[in-house]
């Protein structure tokens, strides 16, 4: 059986309401430097407190205090509305430091490894997790991570002819045997940012993949370069080259389509 594979990303637009998507893992990547994508963040989400239900995903400083991520990363699975802030940390250290194999404390995360709490998490009100539409969730945290020197550059049109390549980097598990949340206790937590190849499809051939496709506004259908690589869905920032040569956020990935023929 030949397996089609995409993955859906919300990008920026000129006048878009909604930046972009992302969520947890991604697969069969190579590791990065984190200084080389000095804006990425990590979120750690915890219900309980425990981290026994930990899940890992990625975000971006759009300033020193704001990050963007996805709303399936900071919303409750089944209201789609924001988790309450005290279950939300956000950090750029090695989450594999703090994330261990059966637990976090996300006390001792922001005492002992410069992790800070969210003070405010804003969900994209059309946020439906079942129609993937508006993916995407705002954190404003309760101090400073980083500085201006982080802070992402927002591509706000980005190239959407087929074939543009682009590479979507994450944290999370590297592990694509987990299913769909990366917990403690069944994922591969990597120690090292990871990054993944991914070019611009078809969109008659992505709406052949999933049909839905076609009725998402500001999506960009892409294709992993290798097919041993990919994102899980909503896994990871869409980054690019700006055009002063710096590294910019085109959006955020959204969902992972597979069709067999």
């Amino acid at each position: 059986m030949k397996l089609s594979t995409i993955a859906l990303a919300t990008v920026a637009t000129a006048g878009s309401g909604a930046f972009g998507l992302l969520e947890k893992r991604v697969v069969g990547g190579s590791a990065v430097a984190s200084s080389d994508y000095s804006f990425v963040t990590n979120v750690i989400v915890s219900s309980s407190g425990s981290g026994k239900d930990a899940s890992v995903c990625t975000g971006a400083l759009i300033s020193p205090t704001i990050v963007v991520t996805s709303a399936a990363c900071v919303a409750d699975s089944v209201s789609d509305k924001a988790v309450p802030v005290n279950t939300v940390i956000v950090g750029q250290g090695v989450q594999s430091a703090v994330v261990g194999n059966t637990t976090v404390s996300l006390a001792q995360a922001v005492a002992k490894n410069g992790y800070v709490y969210a003070k405010e998490i804003n969900v994209h009100p059309g946020y439906n997790s079942i129609a993937y539409t508006d993916n995407v969730a705002v954190v404003v945290l309760s101090q400073a991570l980083g500085t201006a020197a982080n802070v992402a550059k927002l591509i706000s049109k980005p190239n959407t002819t087929a074939n543009t390549a682009y590479t979507a980097v994450g944290w999370g598990s590297t592990d694509a045997e987990t299913g769909g949340l990366s917990t403690p206790a069944t994922a591969s937590f990597t120690s090292k940012l990871q990054q993944v190849q991914l070019s611009v499809g078809a969109k008659a051939a992505c709406t052949d993949v999933w049909a839905s496709y076609a009725n998402l506004t500001n999506s960009l259908c892409l294709t992993p370069a290798k097919t041993s690589a990919n994102v899980c869905n909503g896994d990871g920032l869409l980054v690019k080259q700006a055009n002063d040569k710096s590294m910019g956020i085109a959006g955020l990935l959204n969902i992972v389509a597979v069709k067999g023929d």
